[in-house]
């Protein structure tokens, strides 16, 4: 920099030496001056962009207008002059009232005309009709009882020929239906006789023998329950008490010496019990002792072999006293387990043993009370009734000569079933002639009536046939009843076309024509609409519309509702809308406009979605502007760069990547993109820093 400026001050003096040369050099002063080179500027440097990652919304944004989500353009069907206009923009309508209407007063007089040669027409009818009606009225029942006839007759010629074919080709399940009745019939034979045959021979001897046991069972227990019922009555008795007290003592006694001995054998013999038993092994010994002594003494003397034996067993007997007094003391010094279980086992079974006594001792002492002599009183009457019965069940045994009748009754009856169902099997697997011949000419009496009746009914239809020759001059004076109501509901037709008639309740937002103006057909004469419910229809562009979509959701602003932005939602899309109208729909019957999915020829495109705003409050008019922006998609956690910093040329997308300083060109692939910013799908990482877009 130094040496540049050091360049540009030593230019400067040159150049100005030169020109002092020239001013005093006319020569030199005739050269045209060599003019100075301007710097090149040094740009600004560019701005850069870091790559980043967060969210990106797709929106479009467009201006809408309030409109009623119920409107309707109303239109005559029928061209004439305007008589009435009863409404102006900004009125109120009921459903049902009439705004406007055509002039009728040349149709009303048709109508009254057409009328009258309907009237007419109808009364030339009714008397044609009349006059005919009383020639056919006697034909037409004869007609009627003809038919009713070969109806009868025919149905008699069907039941005969069903009852013919049944005899000679019975059916297979009818045959097996009365095969099984014999069949059943014979068994209910058989039981009826074996049950006769029962009676006549009387009981069985085991039945009997049987019989008898359980009446003498009912009297034992009849008599044990009366005597339970005396002694409650009767209340304990002495001999009882004691005999119960004696029990319940002995029974104490044994738990008594039965608890001492499992003591004994739980806590061990006690000093004075060891001491004691030392004591008897000593004085055993002793004893022992001098009875050897005094068998030796007489054994050795030789007085006498008596002498000797009886001091051996003197000698024995001590020995064997010896051995016991030894075993107790072993026992008080040891005892065995079994022993312990055993004195264990004793004691439970005495106390078992002293319970029951004491239950025993107070069930004797205790008086009875009311409940248990009433249960022992019912005990009394079922063993009376369990006796009843066992001696009803002992007599019936016994047939009676009432029973034995009864029986031969029943094998009467069963016979004679048999013989009924015998008689019905055989009928259809073997029919009597005689009976077929009958069946037959019942089949032939049945057709000659069929014949008679058919001849009849052709007789009277002739007749019918003769007496109808003005039924086509009746046909006549109908098609001409008929036409005149045709013209008549034609003309009613036209008169409700020429009237414009409020289709529900609301305001009017558009109206035009005066009376006496002419009116062209289906050209929207007024627009009615439902203020109740408000939408937005939005302009948006047709290259737009496409990415448009029920649900979406909308940002709205309007002036009414200064500094609020609220939620909406697009609830339709654009419809088809005829060309005269300016609703979304196409003209019906009634002259108003309705949804219609085929565009009739010369209709145009409606380009205005519908948006259900969430209103902030009251305030909203038909007509009134809002700006809105329909979110189209949003996309989050994508990387991000500002739209100003991307590159297309030549359907080639790319960004300038900062290298160090230096622009290195790199392709992308971008996704959403909006006015501030565009999503990278493939080409850059974040973190990454781009230049912008040279402008």
């Amino acid at each position: 920099m130094l040496r540049l400026r050091i360049a540009r001050a030593a230019a400067i003096v040159v150049a100005g030496s030169i020109l002092l040369a020239g001013c005093a050099n006319p020569i030199v002063a005739s050269v045209a001056p060599t003019p100075t080179p301007v710097p090149t500027p040094i740009p600004p440097p560019r701005p850069t962009f870091t790559v980043t990652r967060g969210s990106i919304v797709d929106s479009i944004k467009a201006l809408g207008r309030v409109v009623a989500v119920q409107q309707q353009d109303l239109y005559f069907r029928v061209p004439g002059n305007l008589q009435a206009m009863n409404v102006q923009v900004g009125d109120k309508v009921t459903k049902g009232e009439v705004l406007s209407s055509l002039d009728t007063s040349t149709l009303r007089k048709q109508i009254a005309r057409d009328q009258a040669a309907a009237d007419a027409a109808k009364l030339s009818l009714q008397q044609a009709q009349a006059a005919l009606s009383a020639s056919n009225l006697g034909l037409k029942d004869d007609v009627k009882a003809a038919e009713a006839n070969l109806a009868a007759a025919q149905a008699g010629y069907n039941a005969a020929g069903a009852k013919l074919n049944g005899l000679l080709h019975p059916a297979s399940i009818d045959v097996s239906k009365a095969k099984a009745a014999v069949d059943a019939a014979t068994a209910t034979l058989n039981a009826a006789t074996l049950q006769l045959q029962q009676l006549q021979q009387g009981p069985n001897p085991a039945d009997a023998q049987r019989a008898q046991a359980a009446v003498i069972a009912a009297q034992a227990g009849l008599t044990i329950a009366q005597q339970h019922l005396a002694q409650l009555e009767a209340g304990p008795q002495p001999q009882d008490v004691a005999l119960a007290k004696a029990k319940l003592q002995a029974a104490q006694a044994a738990f008594d010496a039965a608890q001492a001995q499992y003591q004994a054998f739980k806590n061990g013999p006690t000093p004075a019990q060891v001491q004691k038993a030392q004591l008897a092994v000593t004085q055993a010994k002793n004893a022992l002792y001098a009875v050897q002594t005094q068998r030796d003494a007489a054994c050795g003397q030789s007085t006498s072999a008596a002498s000797c034996k009886a001091a051996n067993a003197a000698v024995n007997t001590a020995q064997t006293n010896l051995d016991a007094a030894n075993q107790t003391l072993a026992t008080l010094n040891t005892v065995l387990p079994t022993d312990a279980q055993q004195a264990s086992a004793t004691f439970q079974e005495a106390q078992a043993q002293l319970t029951a006594a004491q239950v025993t001792y107070e069930q004797v002492v205790a008086r009875a009370t009311p409940t248990d002599i009433a249960q022992a009183q019912a005990a009394v009457q079922a063993a009376q009734a369990a006796l009843a019965q066992a001696r009803a069940s002992q007599a019936a045994l016994t047939p009676t000569s009432a029973q034995i009748a009864q029986a031969q009754q029943a094998v009467a009856s069963a016979r004679a079933g048999l013989e009924s169902a015998q008689v019905a099997y055989n009928s259809l697997t073997n029919p009597s002639p005689n009976v077929v011949r009958e069946q037959n000419d019942s089949v032939a009496q049945a057709t000659a009536g069929i014949t008679v009746a058919q001849a009849q009914l052709e007789k009277a239809q002739q007749q019918v046939a003769q007496g109808n020759t003005n039924s086509i001059s009746l046909q006549i004076y109908q098609k001409k009843v008929d036409q005149a109501q045709l013209q008549l509901a034609q003309d009613n037709d036209e008169l409700d076309q020429m009237e414009l008639v409020a289709p529900f309740n609301g305001i009017v937002v558009a109206a035009q024509g005066q009376p006496g103006d002419q009116v062209a057909a289906y050209t929207a004469v007024i627009t009615v609409a439902n203020p109740t419910q408000l939408e937005l229809a939005v302009s948006v562009p047709q290259s737009q519309l496409t990415q448009v979509a029920v649900g979406q959701k909308a940002t709205i602003t309007m002036s009414i509702f200064p500094g609020k932005k609220f939620e909406g939602a697009v609830s339709a899309l654009p419809t088809v809308s005829a060309a005269s109208t300016s609703s979304s729909s196409s003209p019906d019957q009634t002259g108003s406009s309705s949804q219609s999915s085929t565009p009739p020829p010369g209709t145009a495109i409606d380009q205005s979605p519908r948006i259900m705003p969430q209103w902030p409050g009251p305030g909203a008019e038909i007509g009134q502007l809002a700006s809105v922006t329909i979110v189209i998609q949003r996309k989050d956690n994508v990387l991000l760069i500002p739209t100003g910093a991307v590159n297309t040329i030549n359907g080639r997308t790319f960004v300038l990547l900062d290298e160090g300083g230096r622009q290195q060109p790199v392709d992308i692939q971008i996704g959403v993109q909006n006015d501030q910013e565009t999503e990278v799908v493939s080409g850059l990482k974040e973190g990454q820093r781009v230049f912008a877009r040279n402008i």
